[in-house]
């Protein structure tokens, strides 16, 4: 099908058709075979099993048995391969073709010379081999094979090519030709020159590689795509010598073409990327700059000229809820409360009885809040502590990386080396020593060489100003603090493995734990009450004292690594506690070099530069960044009343009574985290609650993490979760598009900040470590230190929430249970990739926080105290007088701070995720719970944010709340109202049979999603939808409104019982209160595919495994099955696209029967934009499978044929099976119609029913909406009859069984003729009727009309006859009435004229 929506055309398979068809007549291109998974096969990848296993594989085949390795009754065929087999070929086969390809220019060369047949014989020798041992026949293998024989060799290639700048002349050519460019003033020529020399070089590079590897390492078996190879069929000696050289030739040719146009591709998809060229980029990116020019600046302008009207209405409706609280307060019996703000400032210890309730309250409530139990302003001082630490460890982990890759680079053109980084860690490391040196003074800054100069300058400054800090604030009765000033320049800590390690540790065994054991006898020989408690040991043990000195210097030694590891203090204070407990030194420790060696050793001294700096940077930082904070938390507290200066104060101030005075207040105290460091606050007193929370920072949930079996669980589901978004690259690109609709939801549209410099940025935080300038790299730094100090970057949801489970996976330390974690967490590709994850939030989180700092500049027109009025009117808080250092609030400041603020509370912000969605993350609960949270706060926190601004006496800020609510509206629906208007024009589809489509033909699950055709039906019944839901983000908040929509819409069109209805809206998982819970309560991705297996039914529809295998019991295809499907289900992103590109090029079909749209993958790589293809054919499937199901889901459910059942209770019964009947077949014919008026052709309706046999007729009943009623079995209630009647004859009973009474055969065809053709538009005819019987048995109100519907009742049954022996005959109709007396009692008169009407009787 071709993709109307895609404005670009791929070349696929199909275009290179005839090259193919070409290679295969010419017997060189086989059927490619479908790869089958045999378990026991991949054993022959491990080493010590490989050669048994291939011998078992050859002894097999000798005797003609079956392979041990192959499941049951599968042999390898041309059709089908053992895919770990294939891959063993792969492995042999692609290196194999790589010598040969190499070794043809040696036997061509003297078969040309001396007319030999050497080339000839290699051919037949290789051949013969790679026939028994190689040729695979399946894309896995071929593409394995590939690469084996061209990957490393050209990557050699272009690493050779790669110095070619080396050679004197190029270079200084190259220095020409970018000292002419840089002399270009205008700097868009400028910089599509230098881009243009750039891709030029490097489609030269990659034509050359690809060239010179595929003339060197393709042998003659390869076929080629654009050229005509020489034939050398037939050909010997000296002619096949020329023919192959020839040919040799042509795969360079080749080689040179793709080479060079791939970076011609990848230029060519920058520049789609960049300028909008694709179709839905080029209509946003020229609609978003339209719609601020023409309509939102013009407009909010406008509105905010009414300084009375709307204002004050903003102002009324931002007020309605205090209004309403204040209102109740009036009401008679309702005392007075506070304030719900002051609520947080009391304590559950005071005895007041009121305000002790209140506060309990507000505890359950500050889990729902995204600060806690903190006040706004405690907040900002709690985050700008933790962002002050973030920041500073960013910069200097930044400034690391860079000085270490520089480091490598000159290692490595100094010993002219290209291969990995592993091979030159000897000089590499000198010049980081001589790094290391120079931090401590020890060497000045021009001896180390140029290229490290500015970096090295820049990480020194960042560590003295850090040590500076320090110093200023250590208490003066510090043992370190004279030698810190003494030699604050080269002061740097020494760095122990048991700080750093987690799982670090000594044997007994080792050399290292010995050395330290003699160095403890010596101390415990020269210390007098360690040789007492020797001695001591020795009495109580019956040892010989050496014995007893031996075992006491074992213990300590022991106790010294358990104490460092335990002691969670800073590190000097543990080293320090060691020397003067353990060691019996007084001698002050400084930096911890000062420990006798093999304490060092033991303690794992680290002598590298990166662990130093990051030891001494991040111990200093940390404990500054927590003094500062809790120094202005105290002295926020203090004036606030919640912290007070002496007990007695804060026992009066909170009521506590004389029976708890000293119990329920306290002094906050010690504080960990502050090291060496003291705060002010310690010495304040509050209640016991208050202290806890303060101090406290643990979750309740967090020590889930611990359990080890619940840990391997974290790890499978951030495993998952890691897969399909940081590791797929269409998730990553929509990542991007999606977070530019934060933007989009304040109206930031506009020239007050630049995209493209926000993409600069962060591509060069990602990408350029060691590559950028000095000064370059130094404006870097500040934007990232300013953007994450402030809390504008770094606050990914995503990769925030999978690096948090990950470090609490990882805190409990179990060695052989922390693999995976640490894999994802610093292994360099992952990390990259988790970067570029929170990069794509990163941009437009950078350009609005630049884009409200332009905003606000312009509003505060350099007066302070508007900022002070900016807080207090639309952030709701006050603004401090002083910054986070204790200096005086200036405006630059302010506007930072005011900045940081806009975009925390209006954009999705990690650190502000409420404290129970937090815990969350540790449960088996919800994917990515953190975002949806983070939604529906912003949401709200921006309509709450527009409507201060509008209601402002200053029309600037009036001006943005207009502009703020534009935006809002777009987000919240008026994008998804154009586009739906647009597309709907377009395709001819319209709203409302897309929405029959999403009700009554897609799946489930998006039931409420919002789908957009974007494509026409095309004669395959096929066409192409996105789910804007996806794309505009804000789904979480919208999705619950659409489903109340939609279920009042299913009402109108299928009413049902108020009470089901009601039932259905609230608790229904596709109602508004279901879609508002899913996120938080869904299964993960791994459980719910563990689910889906267990319950064989896929979330997109259909089974995973065959019901006949589960009746035959067949658990190999279960197992099979089962384990592709969990491997599929949960395979990374990247796996997953790869596979899409692959059927896509090809277009062919998975085996699963699946097909890509290359357009359409590429389409959803390249903006985010993925559309789906709606197969009607396919939908058409389950819906035949649902009608043939009818006839025997419902009768499996029945009671009828129990024993115990009466007539009455039969009928019932046997009603209602035609109410689920009826309701089913109802929503069947409103699919098929809803199919048909999309455009699927009838024809094909009727085919399919035909090749599933569904029964004749019935199928044209569906179409024509009319009800067939299901049949009962006459066997069945005759079976049950002569049951009873055997019992009866067994027990010697005399009463006989009335045959009536056990099987109302009248009753029941009275009912199918009743129900016969009954219209599927109208309601079910029992619904319409309240039916009684007579007797002392009611039929069940579940056949009882809907009581908004109900009509009169009809006249009861007639009483039943008195049992008979087995009466066989049918009841008579009345001579008068022509009707049975059935039908007399159930039919309306109405429906009794039709009845007789059928009869042929009126």
């Amino acid at each position: 099908m071709s993709s109307e929506f895609s404005a670009f055309k791929v070349p696929k398979e199909k275009d290179f058709l005839k090259v193919i068809e070409d290679a295969e007549d010419a017997g060189v291109l086989d059927k490619a075979a479908k790869a089958v998974n045999n378990p026991l096969s991949w054993l022959r990848f491990i080493p010590s099993l490989g050669v048994s296993v291939r011998q078992a594989e050859k002894q097999a085949k000798e005797q003609g048995i079956q392979n041990p390795l192959f499941q049951k009754g599968f042999k390898e065929t041309d059709e089908e391969r053992d895919l770990a087999k294939e891959l063993d070929r792969a492995i042999i086969d692609g290196p194999v073709r790589a010598v040969k390809g190499v070794l043809e220019f040696v036997t061509a060369g003297i078969d040309k010379g001396l007319d030999t047949n050497l080339t000839n014989k290699l051919d037949g020798v290789t051949r013969k081999f790679l026939l028994e041992h190689g040729n695979p026949n399946t894309w896995q293998g071929d593409l394995t094979s590939i690469i084996g024989q061209y990957a490393l060799p050209s990557t050699i290639t272009l690493k050779l090519l790669g110095n070619a700048n080396k050679i004197k002349n190029v270079r200084n050519l190259s220095k020409y030709i970018d000292k002419s460019i840089g002399k270009i003033k205008n700097k868009y020529i400028r910089n599509t020159v230098a881009g243009s020399t750039s891709l030029a070089t490097r489609v030269g590079k990659g034509g050359l590689a690809l060239g010179i590897t595929d003339m060197a390492f393709s042998d003659a078996d390869r076929p080629t795509l654009f050229t005509k190879k020489v034939d050398e069929e037939g050909l010997t000696g000296r002619e096949l010598a020329t023919a192959r050289l020839v040919n040799k030739l042509k795969y360079g040719q080749e080689g040179a073409i793709i080479g060079g146009g791939i970076p011609l591709i990848g230029r060519g998809l920058n520049l789609g990327a960049r300028y909008g060229l694709w179709t839905t980029g080029k209509v946003i990116g020229i609609g978003a700059k339209t719609a601020n020019a023409v309509v939102i600046n013009p407009a909010s302008k406008l509105l905010a000229l009414d300084p009375v009207v709307l204002p004050t209405l903003a102002k009324v409706t931002k007020e309605a809820p205090r209004f309403v609280g204040q209102q109740i307060k009036k009401l008679p019996g309702v005392r007075e409360l506070p304030e719900y703000k002051d609520w947080r400032m009391f304590s559950v210890q005071s005895s007041d009885t009121v305000r002790k309730t209140l506060k309990k309250v507000d505890n359950a409530l500050s889990w729902l809040r995204s600060i806690g139990k903190d006040t706004p302003e405690m907040s900002a001082i709690t985050i700008r502590g933790e962002k002050e630490i973030v920041q500073r460890a960013r910069i200097v982990e930044k400034l690391l990386e860079s000085i270490e890759k520089k480091a490598y680079n000159l290692a490595k053109n100094a010993n002219k080396m290209y291969d990995t980084k592993l091979t030159s860690p000897a000089s590499m490391d000198k010049y980081l020593d001589d790094v290391l040196e120079y931090f401590k003074g020890q060497r000045q800054l021009k001896a180390l060489p140029k290229e490290l100069q500015s970096t090295a300058k820049l990480l020194n400054d960042e560590i003295m100003e850090v040590k500076n800090t320090f110093a200023k604030i250590l208490p003066k009765d510090s043992l370190i603090k004279n030698e810190l000033l003494k030699n604050i320049k080269g002061y740097m800590r020494k760095s122990y493995s048991i700080f750093t390690n987690p799982n670090y540790s000594v044997p007994e065994d080792s050399k290292i734990f010995k050395d330290a054991l003699n160095f403890m006898k010596t101390v415990i020989k020269k210390n007098r009450s360690m040789k007492v408690t020797a001695t001591q040991m020795a009495k109580r043990d019956g040892t010989t004292l050496k014995q007893a000195t031996e075992q006491l210097a074992k213990d300590e030694v022991n106790d010294i690594l358990r104490f460092a590891k335990t002691d969670n203090r800073d590190p000097i204070q543990t080293l320090t506690e060691i020397s003067k407990k353990k060691l019996k030194v007084d001698d002050v420790l400084a930096t911890g070099e000062e420990l006798p060696d093999v304490i060092r050793k033991l303690l794992g001294a680290e002598n590298n530069m990166k662990n130093t700096v990051l030891q001494t940077v991040s111990n200093l930082s940390t404990s500054s960044a927590n003094k500062m904070m809790f120094d202005n938390l105290g002295e926020l507290m203090v004036r606030t009343g919640q912290l007070f200066k002496t007990k007695e104060a804060a026992e009066l101030a909170y009521r506590i009574t004389p029976d708890k005075l000293g119990k329920s207040v306290r002094q906050v105290g010690r504080i960990d985290g502050l090291g060496l460091l003291k705060s002010n606050i310690s010495k304040l007193y509050g209640p016991v609650d208050t202290i806890i929370d303060l101090t406290t920072l643990q979750g309740p949930l967090d020590d889930l993490a611990k359990i080890p079996g619940y840990k391997n669980f974290l790890q499978f589901k951030v495993a998952a979760q890691f897969g399909k978004t940081v590791l797929s690259p269409a998730t990553q690109t929509r990542n991007f598009s999606f977070a530019s609709m934060f933007v989009v939801n304040r109206g930031l549209l506009g020239g007050r900040a630049s995209v493209i410099d926000s993409i600069k940025m962060a591509a060069d935080d990602i990408f350029n470590a060691g590559k950028l300038g000095g000064e370059a790299e130094k404006r870097l730094l500040d934007s990232v230190r300013e953007g994450i100090r402030y809390g504008a970057l770094d606050e990914n949801l995503v990769a925030a929430e999978l690096t948090k489970v990950l470090q609490l996976i990882r805190k409990n330390n179990i060695k052989d249970t922390d693999g995976l974690a640490k894999y994802l967490e610093t292994k360099g590709f992952l990390r990259t990739a988790s970067r570029v994850y929170a990069g794509g939030d990163n941009v437009w989180k950078w350009f609005a926080y630049q884009w409200y700092k332009s905003f606000l500049t312009d509003f505060a027109k350099k007066d302070l105290r508007k900022m002070y009025t900016w807080f207090d009117e639309v952030a709701g808080q006050k603004l401090s007088k002083t910054k986070f250092d204790g200096s005086k609030m200036d405006l630059d400041e302010a506007i930072k701070l005011a900045s940081a603020w806009y975009v925390r509370n209006t954009m999705p912000t990690y650190s502000l995720v409420p404290k129970l969605i937090q815990q969350i993350k540790t449960t088996p609960l919800g994917n990515f719970v953190s975002f949806p949270a983070e939604m529906i706060r912003t949401t709200f926190n921006t309509l709450r944010t527009n409507l201060r601004e509008m209601s402002s006496s200053d029309p600037i800020m009036r001006s943005m709340g207009f502009r703020g609510a534009m935006g809002q509206y777009l987000t919240l629906g008026g994008l998804s109202y154009a586009t739906h208007g647009i597309y709907n024009t377009i395709t001819g589809i319209s709203e409302e049979l897309m929405d029959r489509y999403k009700m009554y033909v897609a799946p489930e699950f998006q039931r409420n999603s919002d789908l957009v055709p974007i494509t026409k039906v095309d004669d395959k019944g096929e066409f192409k939808v996105i789910d804007l839901s996806t794309l505009i983000g804000y789904d979480t908040v919208t999705r619950p409104i659409e489903a109340a929509i939609n279920k009042f819409k299913r009402q109108k069109a299928d009413p049902q019982d108020i009470d089901k209805f009601i039932l259905d809206f609230v608790f229904s998982g596709t109602g508004p209160f279901g879609e508002l819970l899913a996120p938080f309560v869904n299964k993960t991705i791994f459980l719910e595919t563990i689910s889906e297996i267990t319950q064989n039914k896929k979330k997109t529809g259909g089974k995973i495994y065959s019901d006949l295998a589960v009746e035959n019991g067949d658990y190999e295809e279960i197992f099979k099955k089962s384990f592709m499907h969990l491997i599929n289900t949960l395979e990374p992103g990247v796996a997953t696209t790869t596979k899409q590109l692959y059927y896509g090029f090809r277009e062919k079909l998975t085996g699963t029967g699946q097909s890509y749209y290359l357009e359409d993958v590429l389409l959803g790589l390249g903006t985010g934009i993925k559309p789906q293809t709606v197969k009607l054919k396919r939908s058409m499937d389950f819906i035949i499978t649902d009608l043939k199901n009818i006839r025997t889901e419902a009768p499996q459910a029945s009671n009828m044929y129990k024993y115990n059942r009466t007539r009455n209770e039969i009928l019932s019964d046997f009603i209602q099976q035609q109410r689920l009947a009826f309701r089913q077949q109802q929503k069947i014919y409103r699919a098929l119609n809803t199919m048909i008026e999309l455009g699927l052709d009838e024809d094909f309706i009727f085919d399919e029913a035909e090749i599933r046999r569904l029964p004749s007729g019935q199928i044209d009943l569906a179409l024509d909406g009319e009800f067939s009623p299901l049949k009962y079995s006459a066997a069945r209630f005759e079976e049950k009859i002569e049951a009873l009647e055997e019992n009866i004859e067994k027990t010697g009973g005399k009463r006989s069984v009335d045959e009536d009474l056990m099987f109302p055969e009248d009753e029941l065809d009275d009912i199918i003729d009743i129900l016969e053709d009954v219209d599927l538009n109208g309601k079910f005819p029992f619904d319409e009727r309240e039916v009684y019987s007579s007797g002392l048995v009611s039929l069940p109100t579940s056949i009882k009309a809907d009581r908004a519907t109900a009509k009169l009742p009809v006249p009861p049954l007639p009483p039943q006859p008195a049992p008979v022996n087995i009466q066989t005959a049918k009841a008579p109709a009345n001579t008068v009435t022509g009707l049975t007396s059935v039908e007399t009692a159930l039919l309306s008169p109405g429906e009794q004229a039709i009845r007789l009407k059928q009869k042929g009787l009126a």
